[in-house]
């Protein structure tokens, strides 16, 4: 078993918390003269799992927008991720930095979104094709993918199909329940307009004379085109 000696140190059950500062200092004899050198030595927790792909869907139709998230397996140092859309980077502008998640021991996940509108240029033969990479250095890379079915076809507003035979006539032996309602209502609009303009067309006046053994009291109906007068 290899042990430490003056030229080489060994570390046995290196965990996390063994990284740091480490210096080596030589000191001569007998002017004691000192030469040091350090090193920072970085212990790195490698994950086994690929970078898991979160927001995916089966397909795409083109003016969708797709919203996806990609997170590394807990690592130290962090993983470096990387999107592909069919195999060539994506744009910058696709990209959505977003915070990593802190774990015990100083382990981290990284997160990056992609969010782009889908368009004709994103499939080739139908299909569309987002990958996303994670990369510690040499010590580690892995990828994950998903491939999704493209629909060809853009939205297209479709009208709305109304029953207007109620209004044109059409024919048929039964009327749309709201048809007759509103035509009931527009009848008795109609009808009270017209009481109104007969009922401003008269007017009645009461005289009161001044009081005496007996009361008196004239009516006056005043027409717009009739001026004769009623006594009582």
């Amino acid at each position: 078993e290899q042990k430490s000696d003056g030229n080489v140190v060994v570390l046995l059950n290196v965990g996390l918390n063994t990284g740091g500062h480490y210096k080596c200092e030589v000191i001569s004899f007998p002017d004691f003269h000192t030469a040091d050198k350090s090193k920072e030595m970085l212990v790195v927790e490698v994950p086994q799992e690929k970078p898991t792909i979160n927001g995916t869907r089966h397909e795409y139709r083109i003016g969708d927008t797709a919203r996806l998230t990609c997170v590394s397996a807990k690592s130290r140092p962090p993983a470096e991720l990387t999107w592909y859309i069919n195999n060539d980077k994506a744009p910058k502008e696709y990209l959505l930095p977003l915070p990593s998640l802190k774990h015990h021991m100083g382990l981290e996940q990284t997160r990056l979104g992609l969010e782009f509108e889908v368009s004709r240029k994103h499939f080739v033969k139908g299909e569309m094709t987002l990958r996303c990479t994670a990369k510690i250095s040499s010590l580690y890379y892995k990828t994950q993918q998903h491939s999704f079915d493209g629909q060809l076809t853009y939205y297209v507003p479709v009208m709305e199909s109304r029953d207007i035979s109620a209004v044109s006539g059409g024919a048929g032996p039964t009327q749309h329940p709201l048809t007759l309602a509103l035509l009931a209502l527009v009848m008795t609009v109609s009808l009270a307009q017209t009481a109104v303009t007969s009922l401003q067309g008269y007017a009645a006046i009461i005289h009161a004379y001044p009081p005496s053994s007996s009361y008196s009291f004239s009516f006056y109906l005043l027409a717009s085109q009739d001026s004769s007068s009623l006594e009582a």
